[in-house]
């Protein structure tokens, strides 16, 4: 799970904002655990948001990046989350994009 955080806070720190801290929020239940992190930034369009996760898939550079991966962080991240029986999902609205992580405690 530490490659997962890895992972999406990494992205969270290159693609948002600068100058805006990312958040990284932890909650439980009694089923399940919840991870989000969220960072300000540009929002993502719809039409990116669905190839997010697809291995080797890179989205268009933004002004503010500067390095450019593999394509591969947030597939294995995907991969990581859904060995464990969980879910992860994106979100992007109003200059603001949210990873989120639901697994099954």
């Amino acid at each position: 799970m530490g490659q997962v955080i890895s992972n999406l806070v990494g992205n969270a720190l290159t693609h948002g904002v600068h100058d805006s801290p990312v958040t990284v929020r932890l909650t439980t239940d009694k089923d399940r655990v919840l991870v989000a992190v969220t960072n300000r930034g540009p929002t993502i369009p719809a039409e990116v948001l669905g190839k997010l996760f697809e291995p080797f898939w890179q989205g268009p550079r933004s002004g503010a990046t500067k390095s450019r991966g593999l394509g591969l962080g947030l597939f294995i991240a995907q991969q990581i989350v859904q060995a464990h029986g969980g879910e992860i999902a994106v979100r992007s609205q109003h200059d603001q994009t949210t990873f989120t992580v639901h697994l099954p405690r």
